[in-house]
């Protein structure tokens, strides 16, 4: 089964071309549990929802940023747990949102 939230917002402004948008965790996700994240976007391309559970190394989840300003953007996160995974122990991540080229 899985929960989501949407309550959190970025925005952004850049005068750089070629820009993008990465995500990263800071230790995985428990077994049987996934984490993913969803970065709208008004003026570049979203990846959509995006498995960041073992995002130890940055991925991409908005791309194609150039000179550009997007304003209060919605961010969505929904864990995922199976049946499987039994009884998990309360813990927190961190979420790392990184403009790079």
């Amino acid at each position: 089964s899985s929960v989501s939230d949407d309550k959190s917002s970025y925005s952004m402004t850049t005068n750089l071309e070629s820009m993008k948008i990465v995500a990263s965790i800071n230790a995985p996700m428990p077994s049987g549990t996934r984490l993913m994240i969803n970065l709208n976007s008004s003026k570049a391309i979203s990846a959509g929802t995006v498995d960041i559970s073992n995002a130890l190394e940055p991925v991409n989840v908005v791309t194609g940023i150039s000179k550009t300003s997007d304003q209060n953007q919605t961010i969505k996160y929904v864990f995922a747990a199976d049946a499987a995974a039994g009884e998990i122990e309360t813990e927190s991540r961190t979420i790392t949102l990184t403009l790079t080229d």
